[in-house]
């Protein structure tokens, strides 16, 4: 039995020795080569994203530089056109140009002085700024004044007169003629002015190189403002020169195409080429006038070429900077990156086959003599020795299978040893085995009664949890009744402060009126003064009825001795007695006048009087009443403070009943945890009772296999 089981195991052998060897010749090999071919693919993949990284950065950067440099030619000849209009402002607030080309009156001076220190000051101005090509002024040209003061000989005073002159135009380009400004509101050009603009840009003003017989070409665009009063305009034009000089130092590459556009659509291009380009005409052109950023680029196709279309809007001008970059300027700089990406991954590719075939030759035949010797273990032979000089790693495992062979022969030793106590521990297992099954019976009958208990609990805990749950609705109920009488406190506060506002209004009141009552009282004794003073005066007035009277007593004897020549004395005496009696009889009736205001007067005093007490007494009850609603306020205050202690005390016994409830629903899911416990233990007793009864015919198997282990290692020669 056992020499057939040694030949089926040679025969196994040998055909795994044979499909070893061809597997290795299909596998080592192709898998190296493939191990080295596939970093060569990352590498050409590598280089692929390199240069389209490169591409795409290039690209984007070459746009970016572009349109930052648009943008700031923009700005420059922003800046430029900034100072045209500012000297055009400048112009528009000289004193002597506002004097002499408005109808305004000219204190003193000569128009002609006037016209040439203008003269002047316009040349001085294109002097001074060399981007400016020409200054012109053109004025309405007729009714200017100037004030001139005489003195006449005879009369000697001042007289003012206006004398009238033709104002004439200007331009540092030439002379202009008397009627300029007319035939220039009457030309094309003019037409677009009498719509009340104040300032604009154009590219050319063709009447007014008509009228100068000079070319366009000298200037690149003008600024026209009219002045501020009068009829009549300041034109301004920027050097050509100035605008050429800056296109031509913008470098951007073979075929490129810079140009300045003024607002009327006038190009200017410093670029020698064939083709003539019309910007306006291009569909890019319009889409950058109504982009709303100030600059940005467009890719476009012209000419049968994809082009770059950069530009940049000048301010508010209405002007633009527009360039055409052909596309192979941008791409052609990572042409070079490409080429040398394409010879570098070649050269890799050769390189990694060559070094992959080496390799693959050397380690298969060093593979081949370790397969040999391990055919020979493999058929039991624990003696042999795996050679090999290298240090490599080839060599470290011919080194690790030596030993592992030594150890494989020592290990077989030990297992034979192991099997002889394993077969004795097995009939040991088998008898403990049956003892613990006996316990762990018992230990299930336990666990059964505890798992009755604590469902019990369980049922006790949920009652406790109903009774927590009913306290806590009475204490939100007793919440709710405090927080209402917290609201009615509040409002019993709000309506003391209320009354104690309208009581503090009364005692206002009640102190003006006990000022007027004072006033009264004061205006009572001051006509009772007056009374006194009117008594004096009707007592006057009796003494001299009285003396009245005894003189025309005196006069009417007098009359009697005259006899006829007195009678008409007699008559005067007579009137001047009833006029005394009259007088006694007015004084009597003021006197009962007097008196009565004076009682009147003695009444009202004592009413007032009355009325003072009444008031002062009033005042102090208010004062008593304030006192009284400010302790009701008092009471009121303690009883809101010791409503919000029973608030604050309710929601600490809100938050020890939460917690409480929480305690208990902890109580009851740890009652219920250890029911479901009990039962999984129950369970898992169960299931170690069965384990234990497989663990004792485990035993036996193991004695079994123990017996058959010993047989095989019997195969093994060490």
């Amino acid at each position: 039995m056992r020499k057939e089981k040694k030949e089926n195991v040679r025969k196994s052998k040998k055909y795994d020795k044979v499909n070893c060897e061809k597997s290795f010749r299909r596998g080592i090999l192709r898998n190296l080569i493939i191990g080295f071919i596939i970093p060569v693919g990352f590498i050409m993949l590598l280089g692929t994203v390199s240069y389209r990284l490169a591409l795409t950065t290039i690209v984007h950067n070459y746009k970016d530089s572009a349109t930052e440099t648009m943008s700031a030619i923009g700005k420059y000849f922003d800046l430029t056109m900034s100072t045209l209009s500012e000297k055009a402002k400048e112009l528009g607030n000289n004193s002597q140009i506002v004097s002499y080309y408005t109808k305004d009156q000219v204190h003193g001076g000569d128009s002609n002085t006037m016209y040439r220190e203008i003269k002047s000051d316009l040349m001085a101005i294109k002097t001074a700024v060399p981007s400016i090509s020409a200054v012109h002024i053109i004025g309405e040209g007729t009714a200017a004044k100037t004030k001139e003061v005489s003195s006449d000989e005879n009369s000697g005073q001042s007289k003012v007169g206006y004398k009238t002159f033709v104002t004439k135009h200007f331009s540092t380009d030439g002379e202009l003629t008397a009627d300029s400004y007319q035939t220039f509101m009457q030309s094309e050009e003019g037409q677009i002015w009498t719509s009340g603009k104040k300032e604009a840009w154009y590219g050319e003003h063709v009447y007014l190189d008509e009228l100068l017989s000079k070319s366009s070409d000298s200037y690149a665009v003008s600024y026209v403002r009219k002045l501020s009063k009068g009829n009549g305009f300041f034109i301004i034009d920027l050097n050509m020169d100035t605008v050429r000089s800056v296109l031509e130092e913008m470098d951007l590459g073979e075929g490129s195409i810079v140009s300045f556009i003024t607002p009327d659509r006038r190009e200017i291009t410093c670029n020698d080429i064939n083709t003539q380009v019309v910007f306006k005409d291009m569909e890019c052109f319009q889409r950058a006038l109504e982009d709303q950023a100030d600059s940005g680029y467009l890719e476009t196709e012209w000419n049968n070429e994809t082009q770059l279309f950069a530009y940049s809007k000048i301010g508010t001008t209405g002007a633009m900077v527009c360039s055409m970059i052909p596309e192979q300027n941008i791409t052609g700089q990572v042409q070079q990156i490409k080429q040398i990406t394409i010879m570098i991954t070649i050269a890799t590719a050769l390189f990694s086959l060559i070094i992959g075939l080496t390799l693959a030759l050397g380690i298969g035949n060093r593979i081949n003599t370790m397969v040999g010797i391990s055919e020979k273990a493999s058929a039991g032979n624990m003696t042999v020795i795996f050679r090999d000089k290298k240090k490599d790693e080839l060599g470290r495992l011919a080194y690790a299978l030596t030993h592992m062979v030594e150890q494989v022969r020592q290990l077989i030793g030990q297992v034979t040893e192991f099997g002889d106590r394993v077969h004795t521990i097995a009939i040991e297992v088998s008898d403990q085995a049956e003892d613990i099954l006996g316990g762990s019976k018992g230990i299930a009958l336990a666990i059964d009664e505890i798992g009755q208990g604590n469902q019990l609990q369980a049922g006790d805990t949920q009652k406790c949890v109903t009774q927590m749950e009913l306290l806590s609705s009475r204490i939100e109920d007793v919440t709710g009744y405090i927080s209402n009488t917290m609201e009615n406190t509040r409002e019993t506060d709000k309506t003391v402060n209320k009354g104690m506002d309208i009581v503090e209004e009364l005692r206002t009141k009640g102190k003006e009126t006990t000022q007027i009552t004072r006033q009264v009282m004061d205006g009572m004794e001051e006509l009772g003064r007056q009374s006194r003073s009117i008594y004096e005066v009707v007592e006057f007035i009796n003494e001299i009825a009285d003396e009245t009277n005894l003189l025309s007593l005196n006069a009417s004897v007098e009359a009697a001795r005259a006899g006829e020549a007195g009678r008409g004395f007699a008559v005067v005496a007579d009137e001047i007695r009833k006029l005394a009696d009259q007088s006694v009889e007015a004084v009597e009736r003021i006197r009962r006048i007097i008196d009565g205001v004076q009682r009147q007067t003695e009444s009202t005093t004592s009413a007032a009087n009355q009325a003072q007490k009444i008031v002062l007494a009033q005042e102090g009850a208010l004062e008593n009443t304030i006192v009284v609603f400010r302790e009701i306020q008092e009471k009121v205050n303690i009883l809101t403070n010791n409503m919000k202690d029973i608030t604050a005390e309710t929601k600490v016994m809100e938050q020890s009943k939460t917690d409480t409830m929480i305690a208990v629903e902890s109580i009851s899911a740890i009652s219920q945890q250890t029911a479901a416990t009990t039962q999984e233990v129950n369970a898992t007793v169960v299931l170690q009772t069965e384990n234990i009864n497989s663990m004792a015919n485990k035993a036996k198997e193991l004695e079994n296999d123990i017996q058959k282990l010993s047989d095989a290692i019997g195969y093994f020669r060490i």
